[in-house]
Order: C-alpha cells, then sequence, then structure tokens
C-alpha cells in the first residue's frame, strides 16, 4: 500500500470500497493492466480511513455499503482538503434519477451502474485520472506564478483610456500598501502616489507611447501609502482598436528597490573604499582613463597627484589601528575640502591617497594646491581629547606635459612622490626623467635588497669613536655596509630608506644589534672592557612595542654589559607621540643602556622638548662640523649645541671629523666625545682589531 504523497507517487493510486468481495476483484483486475496501483475498502467507513491515510489519485465507490453508504462517504472525502478535484465515481445497481441527483449532490464526479462494462469503465478511469493530472498542474502552475509574483513584487494593471479607468492586480496593492480591497481608482491617482520627481519621466514616457503607439520600459521612485519609498520597474503595452487607435494601455510594476539597493551596495563594494567611502584604485583609473580621452580631444591639462602620509604606521603601532583609521578618514574629508567639485580624491592604499585635477587652465595653479594639500594634512587633529600630527610626501605628473600613457600616470607620481620622501617628506615633488631614472634605481635596489638579507650579503662596519682630550678610542658605531655582485657598492644613503619603506629595515636592524653586540663582548673577553657599542635604531624599530624585550633578551644571550651599549635614535623618532616615545625611553633606560640623539640640529628638536627626554648624549650632524673654518668660523651652531647640551647635563659627539682644526676647534668648545674620517673610516672588523692594538700604545688622533 502506498503511503507517498500523490504528487510524489509514479503510478496513480485507486481507492476501491464495495462490499462485494467479487466486484472489488474484477475491478482490480480490470486496472491492474493499466498499470495501476490499488487499496481496497470493504465499507464506507474503512473508504473513508483509507483516504485519509493515503491521499489517492481517484476513489470508486459503492452507493449501497454497510455502516456507511457511498453517498456519505463521498460528502466526508469532499469535506477534507484538497479534494475538490479528485474525481469520484459512485458505483450503483439502481437507474432511478434521484439516485444519479444524489450521487452527484454528495459530490461525485461520474457514476455508472451496475452490471459494469468493463471496456467502458477502464476508459472512464482513464479519462478521469488524465482530468484530474492536468488540473493538478494548472493549480500548481497557478500557485507557481502566483508565487512568483508575490516573490519579484510584480503587478499588473489595466488602463482603459476611454473611461480612464485603471485596475490592477492584488499584487499592485502590496506594492503600494494600498487597501486589498481596493483594485481601481485612475490615473491621476495612480500619478499622485509617483515620487514627485519622477512624475514628469511618467508623464513623458505615457505621452511618448500613446503617439507613437510603442511601448515603454522605465525605472521610477513611488511613495507608499505609509509613507515609504520605492523603486519601480515599469513596463507597458499600448493597446489599439480596428483603426489603429489606442483605446487601452496594459502594463507591469515590479518593485526593484532592494536589487538596486544591493547592486549599490556591491558597486560601493568594488568601486569604493569601506573606510573612507572614497573611490578606490578601480574608480580612480576609470576616471583617470576617462580624463585622458577629454585631454586629448580638447586639447586640456589634467594631474595625478599620488599622497603618501608620513609615519602613520608609528600612530598605528602605539596607539592602534582605531586612531589611525580615525585620521585617515579625517585626511581624506580634508583632502575633499581643499580640491575642488569636479576633483576626484580617491584612497589607494592603507596610507596612499590619489587626487585627479582635471581641466586645468594653468599648470602652475598645481602648485597653490599642493601647498594647500600639505597644509590640510598638517593640521592637528584632535582623537579622544588627544592631539595628532602627521605630513604627507605628494608626488605629482602632468599631462601632457609628461608626455605619458594613462597606464603610466601612478607610476610616474609614485616615483615623484618618493623623491619628496627622500627629500625628507611634508613637501611635494614633480616628476621629471631624472625621477623616473631614479625610480628605475631604486626598484632594482629594492629587490636586491630582499636577496641580500636572505643571503646575509650585509656586513657590518665599524667606525672608532674617540675622547677629544685624550684621543683614546672609547667607542665604536656600527654601521652595515652592502656589497652587491651587481650594483657594486651601494651606499647606506639609498639602501636604508629602502629598507624602511619596504619593512626589511626590521630583521636588518636587529641582525644588526645582535652581530655588533656580540663583536663587543668579544673585544670586552680580550680586554678592551671599557670600549662602548653605538647602534643606530630607525624610526619604525624604535616604535616596536617590544623593543625593550627584544634588546634585553640580546643583551643576555651575547653576555654584553647594558652600560656599555649606546642607542642611537633620530629626534624624529619621538616627534609622532611624545609619550609613547618618552616610555619607551625609560625603559631602555631602566636597562642600563645609554640613549643619544642622532643628528642633533636638522630635524624638530627644541630645548624645551630635548629636556623631557631621559637620554645621555647628543650626537651633532657632521653638516655642522664640516663647515667650521681653519680659524674656527662658522661655528656658532656647534657651539651653540654643546652649551645647550652641557647645561641639561647631556655629553656631545660630534660625527664628520675630517680635519686637524676641526678637532681642535671641538677641544676647544668643550666637545667630549668625536669620530669621522681624521680618526678612522668605517672599517671591517679585521682592520679595527689592528687599530685597537695601535690605541694602546698611541691616541689614535695623533698616530694618523
Amino acid at each position: 500500500m502506498d503511503h507517498t504523497d500523490h504528487t510524489t507517487r509514479e503510478k496513480p493510486l485507486i481507492l476501491i470500497a464495495d462490499d462485494d468481495d467479487a466486484t472489488r476483484m474484477l475491478l482490480k483486475q480490470a486496472l491492474d493492466n493499466e498499470g495501476y496501483m490499488i487499496i481496497e475498502a470493504e465499507d464506507g467507513i474503512e473508504a473513508v480511513n483509507l483516504y485519509t491515510a493515503h491521499k489517492p489519485d481517484m476513489v470508486i465507490l459503492d452507493v449501497m455499503m454497510p455502516g456507511m453508504s457511498g453517498f456519505d462517504a463521498c460528502r466526508n472525502m469532499r469535506e477534507s482538503d484538497n479534494s475538490a478535484h479528485l474525481p469520484i465515481l459512485m458505483l450503483t445497481s439502481l437507474d432511478d434519477i434521484n439516485s444519479i441527483d444524489a450521487a452527484f449532490e454528495a459530490g461525485a464526479t461520474d457514476f455508472t451502474t451496475k452490471p459494469i462494462n468493463w471496456r467502458l469503465i477502464r476508459q472512464r478511469i482513464n479519462y478521469a485520472l488524465r482530468a484530474y493530472k492536468n488540473d493538478q498542474e494548472l493549480q500548481t502552475n497557478q500557485l507557481r506564478l502566483s508565487h512568483a509574483l508575490e516573490v519579484a513584487s510584480l503587478g499588473h494593471w489595466d488602463w482603459d483610456l476611454k473611461t480612464n479607468e485603471l485596475r490592477w492586480s492584488e499584487h499592485i496593492n502590496a506594492i503600494f500598501g494600498l487597501k486589498p480591497e481596493l483594485n481601481q481608482g485612475s490615473f491621476e491617482s495612480f500619478l499622485g502616489r509617483v515620487h514627485p520627481e519622477d512624475r514628469g519621466l511618467v508623464t513623458h514616457a505615457v505621452e511618448r507611447a500613446l503617439k507613437s503607439t510603442e511601448s515603454y520600459s522605465i525605472d521610477h521612485r513611488i511613495i507608499r501609502l505609509d509613507g515609504q519609498e520605492r523603486i519601480l520597474h515599469e513596463h507597458a503595452e499600448v493597446i489599439q482598436d480596428k483603426l489603429g487607435r489606442p483605446v487601452r494601455m496594459i502594463g507591469m510594476a515590479q518593485d526593484i528597490t532592494e536589487r538596486i539597493r544591493a547592486e549599490e551596495t556591491i558597486r560601493r563594494h568594488v568601486y569604493y573604499n569601506d573606510l573612507t567611502g572614497l573611490p578606490n584604485r578601480r574608480l580612480f583609473n576609470e576616471r583617470m582613463q576617462h580624463a585622458h580621452e577629454i585631454a586629448n580631444r580638447e586639447e586640456q591639462h589634467f594631474a595625478v597627484i599620488l599622497l603618501d602620509l608620513d609615519r602613520l604606521k608609528v600612530i598605528n603601532d602605539t596607539h592602534g589601528y582605531g586612531t589611525g583609521d580615525f585620521l585617515l578618514k579625517a585626511i581624506g574629508n580634508r583632502l575633499q575640502e581643499t580640491v575642488r567639485s569636479q576633483d576626484t580624491v580617491a584612497m589607494l592604499g592603507s596610507d596612499e591617497f590619489a587626487i585627479l585635477v582635471e581641466g586645468i587652465e594653468n599648470p602652475e595653479n598645481i602648485n597653490t594646491m599642493c601647498i594647500d594639500l600639505l597644509q590640510a594634512v598638517s593640521r592637528e587633529c584632535v582623537i579622544n581629547g588627544q592631539g595628532f600630527y602627521i605630513t604627507a610626501s605628494m608626488g605629482i605628473t602632468l599631462y601632457p606635459d609628461d608626455n605619458t600613457s594613462h597606464k603610466n600616470f601612478l607610476q610616474h607620481a609614485e616615483s615623484a612622490m618618493y623623491a619628496a620622501k627622500e627629500n625628507g617628506g611634508n613637501q611635494f615633488c614633480f616628476y621629471n626623467k631624472d625621477i623616473n631614472t631614479r625610480a628605475q634605481q631604486r626598484l632594482q635596489v629594492d629587490m636586491a635588497l630582499h636577496e641580500a638579507v636572505k643571503h646575509r650579503e650585509l656586513e657590518v662596519y665599524y667606525q672608532p669613536q674617540i675622547d677629544v682630550d685624550s684621543g683614546r678610542i672609547i667607542g665604536m658605531e656600527a654601521l652595515t655596509r652592502w656589497n652587491n655582485q651587481k650594483l657594486g657598492a651601494v651606499s647606506p644613503a639609498e639602501f636604508i630608506p629602502a629598507a624602511e619603506n619596504n619593512g626589511l629595515i626590521i630583521p636588518m636592524g636587529e641582525w644588526v644589534l645582535r652581530t655588533a653586540c656580540e663583536q663587543a663582548a668579544k673585544w670586552h673577553r680580550d680586554g678592551y672592557s671599557d670600549l662602548r657599542m653605538s647602534v643606530n635604531l630607525s624610526p619604525r624599530q624604535f616604535q616596536c612595542k617590544n623593543l625593550p624585550e627584544y634588546i634585553e633578551n640580546v643583551l643576555d644571550e651575547t653576555g654584553l654589559d647594558p652600560r656599555r651599549l649606546e642607542l642611537e635614535i633620530t629626534e624624529s623618532c619621538t616627534i609622532s607621540d611624545h609619550e609613547a616615545g618618552i616610555k619607551i625611553l625609560e625603559r631602555l633606560k631602566a636597562l642600563g643602556i645609554r640613549v643619544s640623539i642622532d643628528d642633533f640640529g636638522t630635524g624638530y628638536s627644541s630645548l624645551s622638548y630635548l629636556h623631557k627626554l631621559p637620554i645621555d648624549a647628543v650626537k651633532i650632524d657632521r653638516a655642522f662640523v664640516t663647515c667650521i673654518g681653519e680659524n674656527g668660523e662658522n661655528g656658532v651652531i656647534a657651539r651653540t649645541i654643546i652649551t645647550m647640551a652641557h647645561s641639561l647635563g647631556l655629553s656631545v659627539i660630534a660625527e664628520g671629523i675630517e680635519e686637524p682644526h676641526h678637532l681642535e676647534f671641538l677641544r676647544q668648545e668643550g666637545c667630549n666625545e668625536a669620530q669621522g674620517f681624521l680618526v678612522s673610516r668605517p672599517v671591517n672588523v679585521g682592520e679595527i682589531d689592528q687599530l685597537l692594538e695601535l690605541s694602546l700604545k698611541t691616541p689614535v688622533a695623533v698616530v694618523r
């Protein structure tokens, strides 16, 4: 017996209910040949129970049965759900009109009399089942269509042009939020629901369709009865009479609000930066290509400005990315406020913005805009009550001055931007051929540097530092040198900035620190126990949160006395975040490490700022030493730095000592320590060992 739903059965199931065993047997034999499945009942009650349990595709009922007649069983089945179209064939030996009427009143769809014509009944059953199947498919399709219309928010309307009567489906009511029983009105009532800004669009489409008798398809907004704004797609056709005159319009309306919103969400994700809401690289490239086409056609100028924020990573590392993100959004807003409304400000990377300036009448105006942009970026930004300052480096390429295709604009602007960054940042630079050559060289250095770090091509050289009064070697500065097989000797001024930009400065700096500490510990074991080792820390190294712990581990592993390690930092290391910088310095000082400010006088320092830093020494930049004349002329800055540092209890070391009169001037002014070519160039370990042995007998500054 079949217990599956009739919609999933492969063969029709027929219920035969008759109290006569012979009739049931003969019916079953006749229908078996047709491939039907059969279930049997001996009375009306059993028939109703089997119908309820199995939901057969057809029922054959004898009229006269014990317990419950066929008439009552038929009525009972009809009262159940989804039985309105079920074929029920009544069998009766009665041939009077009253019995036939009673069968149809009970809900039978057909009847036949006994004795049964077996050939005829098979045909009647086959026909009834085919009709039932077709009716089921029609109902299913109608339900699917209704559901599809509901899901698609699709409704239909019909407008009689003569009477101005507009009729619509129930789905239109759902779309417009109207009462369910309302299904007619006028064209004007419909137009009243259209968004005021779109009524002209709808009216124009209708008038044009009536005039041309062609269909129209438009998207427009409506205002629902509850005040919601929705977006409809509407398609309409014009119906003409025999003379070709418009008499009706029929159409459909679909609510496409969610689709439009989804498409807008996707578009924003594809074309806009999620953090700032600014156009991203994809959209910027498209607008840049479009600007190129217009400039070619109309002989116009345009510019591409690439803007990279200086030291944003420092803020991210010390205050978290939430603060950095807030700053990025603020900078994005400032850039938009600074440029013209027709210009495009985009965000291309984590700290990189691009600006497309179109329709430039005078290229010299770009200078003014760039100055305004730098000033806008450098204004104080207050986040949670704390003030932050940041600067930017900008590169500019002009069309057609630079004679570039749109594919090279960003590349050339990037080359100019790096030139601005190499010059100290917080400035802008225009692209030219020399910059392009420099960019190619920088790329070569960058690629080779990765291999150099990986394959240990770098070396640590050492430059002696002497006591100015005695001339004895008291310390060494560890300096990185690189001799590449293809590029030759690469200047630190070239590969150190490259390492800063590509992140290699961290592993490189850690390797230099460990190597220098190991060498210093060896020299101490060899008898030079007072020798101090100076190691430079880059700004990116200094901002690493675990820096003090890492240095402590290196000292423990190499066995170097912390008092014999000096760390040199630049003034810029603590400028971005004074408080965080001071905390790091205090932790280093707590270990017993000596700290000095390198290249003093070239950065941002002021006396009040220097006074707050827990440091031991300042290092006069070589630019203020090499300008000292033989008679002590032009030594004003060096003298001032020495006086100021001593007043704060700081030691002073001067670098760039190349001539005897440099050393003599510094001795007279009270400078404590010195280094430079007069003492020795940076050399490898072997040459330093020889120099140390000699220094035990004679002061280096004298023997040289």
